[in-house]
């Protein structure tokens, strides 16, 4: 059970258990067990500290393992050799425990997490396992750092043979963290995933196809391989055509076509490009999040239907153009926007008679 306090901290409480494995990667059989032996199976020392609930003894801290010098000497260590290979997981949580804590791995430690690397112990991990510890690196403030480490440690092979963290890619974790924090303080209604985000920062050297088959690793879903790998790739074209304009290489873009190079795309794709993307670029993005993406005309489908018009590829061109309209500033008032209806209906009626004089009917 879990005990959630007023303030936000909550306490884990648990019945004494043992666990083994019945082979390196697979999630382990559990069964009762005594508190010594409950607590050994734990991942470091750090987390092996136990206090008593009983009323002969409430309050008693238990430490068979060292854990309060661990902790007071930002050590970070675990209780045995084979940790890492009955569980390969406890790889990327020692490296998320060093980073946020800002701890130390013992020399022991950091030589068997080489070792188990070394022996492609992490090959066994399953997708599933792998993505939720990637999720739970994304989740910490500064993921950049626990991301250099996995680097440093060779564990980003694992995820993609051509994976790579580079210096540019870790700038863009920072740059990506200052995006999703200006994101978060415009309290927009449409959600996003803030993991999504540094997971396109992570494969950001990877092409296309490595980007799929990342996705497969991590055991992603069709859905979401659909959904980011084409956006993915059309948001960096996306981007290029907004600098060429930016920079004067290119004809300048009114507000509406950035509106159409950007309103195909996820919002964790455009926040991407925005941590990608310069000052200019930065900008037109940000431009269309807080205020473009805002615009919509005062006459809609209900009020088109009104007018007598059926759904159909006319009255969606309609919508269309008076949402364009609006957006460069050609259309700012209920009867502009009417007087537009009216012109489209009579260019489109008289294109209509023109083409059944020309074929006689």
């Amino acid at each position: 059970a879990t005990i959630l306090f007023p303030d936000g901290r909550k306490v884990d409480v648990a019945s004494t258990r043992l666990e083994y494995y019945d082979s390196p990667g697979v999630l382990p059989t559990v069964e009762r067990s005594s508190l010594k032996m409950d607590l050994f199976r734990r991942d470091f020392t750090v987390n092996t500290l136990a206090v008593s609930l009983s009323k002969s003894d409430f309050g008693k801290l238990t430490d068979f393992f060292g854990a309060r010098h661990d902790l007071k000497e930002k050590t970070l260590r675990v209780l045995h050799n084979l940790s890492f290979v009955e569980d390969p997981t406890r790889v990327f949580r020692g490296i998320r425990f060093e980073q946020r804590l800002a701890f130390k791995m013992s020399s022991h430690t950091e030589n068997l997490i080489k070792n188990s690397i070394k022996m492609n112990f992490l090959e066994k991990l399953g997708g599933r396992r792998l993505f939720a510890e990637l999720v739970h690196i994304f989740a910490e403030r500064e993921p950049q750092h626990a991301v250099a480490r996995m680097a440093e440690l060779g564990v980003i092979r694992f995820i993609h043979r051509a994976m790579k963290v580079t210096p540019e890619i870790l700038t863009l974790f920072a740059e990506s963290a200052q995006v999703v924090t200006w994101y978060e303080l415009l309290y927009l209604k449409e959600h996003f995933e803030k993991w999504i985000i540094y997971l396109l920062a992570l494969c950001a050297t990877l092409d296309q196809d490595q980007f799929v088959e990342t996705c497969i690793r991590l055991e992603t879903g069709a859905r979401f391989i659909d959904k980011y790998a084409e956006s993915r790739t059309a948001g960096l074209k996306a981007l290029e055509q907004i600098r060429r304009s930016v920079a004067g290489r290119g004809r300048t873009l009114l507000p509406s076509e950035l509106c159409g190079l950007l309103r195909p795309l996820p919002v964790e794709v455009l926040l991407h490009l925005m941590a990608r993307a310069d000052e200019g670029a930065r900008r037109q993005i940000s431009s269309y999040l807080t205020n473009l993406s805002q615009v919509a005309p005062e006459i809609d489908g209900t009020y088109l239907k009104s007018l007598g018009l059926k759904p159909g590829p006319l009255f969606h061109m309609i919508l269309d153009k008076l949402r364009d309209a609006r957006i460069d500033g050609l259309a700012g008032s209920l009867e502009e926007e009417l007087q537009m209806v009216r012109n489209l209906i009579k260019v489109e009626k008289r294109g209509h008679d023109d083409h059944r004089g020309e074929t006689g009917t």
